[in-house]
């Protein structure tokens, strides 16, 4: 019986559970990276009376400086899991250099849990919508948010493999960069060198308490990143934000516990660091 359904399509609805999350055949598991070496690091050390969120400069900046085959790369956005369950989240803004310093000090002196920097969400039809209109320069970056269906639950699938970010369809066009991989792993420039690389990463077992490490992460070469600062006159404001939940015994509440950094990259890809919070515990007020 279907009357006393609140879904205007109650049949349709039910079948959907039990089809492929993609309408072009391919399983989930088909779009799964392997998780790039880089990611695969412990972000927790030794504090001075406990274990602590990595505050150090250069292993911070090793999260979003690298070196590959492509040559020099950038991460621009990321949001992964460490190991020992540490939240990497990094997201990018492009911004006048003349208000570089005063958004970047607004961001380290925010209370590190509510610290953030906006992004697209894209729909089912492909259009780009902004999450929120805080003034932060040009948000230039697409993070997808799609549930899954019957392969999500495939222990060599992940949902990552739809969460893949990608840049604005205004960068896109801009720069002429496209990808013809269905999952959008690999974007080409007009003269088909690899230019920008999304990555995503993870499993899914319902029989395991044990979570899998799992993320997403989009890379660009140097080179594509100084085109568009060069282009469009901007510098690129990177928030970089470790997070870390400690689960609490007894009736003491979880807590969590934050690091951060900022940094800017200019047209001549000069990087200048602004440290942030370290270890910061977050004060819950009820």
């Amino acid at each position: 019986m279907t009357d006393d359904s609140y879904d205007d399509n109650p049949w349709q609805d039910w079948l959907n559970r039990y089809v492929l999350t993609r309408k072009d055949g391919l399983w989930l598991s088909d779009g799964v990276d392997r998780p790039a070496l880089d990611v695969m690091v412990n972000l927790i050390e030794e504090g001075e009376k406990s274990l602590a969120i990595i505050g150090d400069k250069a292993k911070l900046m090793n999260l979003i400086c690298s070196d590959s085959g492509m040559g020099k790369e950038i991460v621009v956005n990321a949001l992964w899991t460490s190991s020992d369950n540490v939240t990497v989240g990094i997201t990018s803004s492009l911004v006048s250099p003349n208000v570089f310093e005063a958004l970047a000090k607004k961001l380290i002196e925010e209370e590190p849990f509510f610290a953030w920097l906006p992004n697209y969400g894209e729909s089912d039809d492909g259009s780009e919508y902004l999450h929120d209109r805080k003034d932060w320069g040009l948000p230039w970056v697409v993070c997808p948010e799609r549930g899954g269906r019957l392969d999500e639950e495939d222990p060599l699938g992940s949902i990552k493999a739809m969460h893949r970010p990608h840049f604005i369809k205004y960068i896109n066009g801009t720069f002429s960069i496209k990808s013809n991989d269905p999952f959008r792993r690999i974007w080409q420039d007009s003269s088909g060198r690899k230019v920008v690389r999304a990555e995503a990463w993870g499993c899914w077992n319902k029989y395991e308490d044990e979570k899998c490490p799992s993320g997403v992460r989009l890379v660009c070469l140097d080179e594509f990143l100084r085109g568009v600062l060069s282009r469009l006159d901007k510098d690129l404001l990177l928030l970089i934000k470790l997070r870390r939940y400690e689960e609490r015994t007894g009736s003491m509440d979880g807590r969590f516990s934050h690091t951060i950094a900022v940094v800017q990259i200019n047209k001549n890809m000069e990087l200048a660091y602004h440290k942030g919070a370290v270890n910061k515990v977050h004060e819950n007020h009820k």
